[in-house]
């Protein structure tokens, strides 16, 4: 049996690539938490603004600025300024809203 839901959300892992010297990237593991849209709501999302923005409801894994811990809405906006955070998080709900398993690497 299939059981919809009025909201869906899930914690889904991403892995943020972050740049560095010498042409690597270092791999920053992270849980956050989605709301998959039906299909038109993303339409419209994606067509308004920013789909991020809208999807992206919980940062599960602690992020700092500094020493500092970041409280979520400061973490997001942070995370949502850097191309490849955005990079990672497309990916990751793109995957979860296909219905895809995580891909992870031990």
């Amino acid at each position: 049996m299939f059981k919809l839901a009025e909201k869906h959300t899930v914690k889904w892992p991403v892995t943020i690539r972050k740049p560095i010297d010498g042409g690597k990237v270092e791999n920053n593991k992270m849980e956050v938490e989605f709301e998959i849209l039906a299909t038109d709501e993303f339409d419209q999302m994606n067509k308004d603004g920013d789909f991020l923005q809208r999807v992206l409801i919980a940062i599960n894994t602690p992020v700092y600025k500094g020493e500092t811990e970041l409280a979520f809405e400061d973490a997001k906006k942070s995370l949502l300024r850097i191309s490849y955070a955005r990079v990672a998080l497309t990916e990751a709900y793109f995957t979860a809203s296909s219905g895809r398993e995580a891909q992870q690497k031990n």
